[in-house]
């Protein structure tokens, strides 16, 4: 799966008292090109628990290649990671990032 596909960078910093959604940009590896049509699947997690995971559901998409999560508000400062699942045609890629909550 990740040899067809790339994640773009983004930012890791989150604001704690502005309900925000977090995007990710699915991009095919040979052109760069936005994929369309995704299903990207998102949950939140604290890296040493499991009890305060919260799973925002499937994701928006919000242009060629983007999507996003819902809006929400982090509940407590401090690194959350967020995990999506990604399908597409050509089968499931699973993500990861260490966000910041300040």
């Amino acid at each position: 799966f990740w040899g067809l596909y790339a994640i773009k960078p983004f930012s890791s910093k989150v604001e704690m008292n502005l309900p925000q959604g977090v995007s990710i940009e699915l991009l095919k590896r040979e052109t760069q090109e936005g994929v369309e049509g995704a299903k990207v699947t998102f949950r939140l997690t604290r890296p040493h628990t499991a009890r305060e995971d919260i799973d925002l559901g499937e994701g928006r998409e919000a242009g060629k290649g983007v999507y996003a999560t819902p809006a929400i508000q982090f509940p407590k400062e401090g690194r959350w990671k967020l995990q999506a699942m990604i399908e597409t045609s050509e089968g499931k890629g699973y993500f990861e990032k260490e966000l910041n909550a300040r």
